[in-house]
């Protein structure tokens, strides 16, 4: 997952927090967000890049806390001057090779642990042919689909086409499925008690020619989203 506090110029935050798999389009969603919103955003938070935690704090609030300090990024990915400009702060792993990898510092310790309010939860689907965003009005409707993990695996991993991993995260939830499955029912049931928007935005990464640009709708929706909590 990934989660960013987006702050506006208007004095409005929002923090967005996404879910899915390697290549799904969490990243990539809020670069596409970032630029089409230059000239609203003040600045952004990066919570967490790549893995985060939910919880129910003990008010009984839903809250994500981050997990790592860095950002483990695929070179392919990063705008093509990054290597350059962030090598003295950064660690390489086979950068003359495919699918390269780069760890770069993403956000300070005592962000990362603190308790962040979730304003929306958004599963990156990259398979549907679809564009923007749908928001889910039942927790039997959401449940089933963060649970299934499915993407269009783009070769970022060993997988290659449509795949699912359970609850998109092959680290523990996977090897632990009843354990998790309790957590899931806990803090799933506290997002819709609590009326916090789940829902999943279309990245369109895994379909033909990334569906024209489809990204950018889901960039609009989100801006929307933010702007006006809708």
């Amino acid at each position: 997952g990934a989660m960013v506090n987006i702050y506006l110029k208007d004095g409005t935050k929002k923090g967005l927090m996404f879910m899915g798999d390697s290549g799904a389009g969490k990243s990539e969603t809020l670069e596409a967000l970032s630029n089409l919103a230059s000239d609203l955003i003040d600045h952004q938070e990066v919570v967490f890049d790549d893995m985060g935690t939910l919880h129910i704090d003990e008010n009984g609030e839903v809250r994500a806390q981050g997990t790592e300090v860095g950002a483990f990024v695929r070179l392919d990915d990063l705008d093509k001057g990054t290597a350059y400009r962030d090598m003295d702060r950064s660690i390489f792993f086979n950068p003359e090779k495919a699918n390269a990898r780069v760890v770069l510092p993403a956000a300070p310790y005592k962000v990362v642990t603190a308790n962040h309010k979730v304003d929306v939860f958004l599963y990156a689907n990259n398979y549907t042919d679809k564009r923007g965003m749908h928001f889910f009005s039942t927790l039997e409707e959401a449940k089933p689909v963060f649970v299934e993990g499915k993407r269009f695996a783009l070769g970022t991993t060993q997988e290659k086409g449509l795949s699912t991993t359970f609850f998109a995260n092959p680290f523990g939830p996977m090897q632990r499925q009843k354990e998790t499955s309790d957590i899931i029912d806990r803090v799933f049931t506290a997002l819709f008690e609590q009326n916090i928007p789940v829902g999943e935005v279309y990245t369109c990464l895994g379909l033909p020619n990334k569906g024209d640009h489809g990204i950018d709708k889901a960039a609009e929706a989100l801006l929307d989203f933010v702007k006006n909590g809708k």
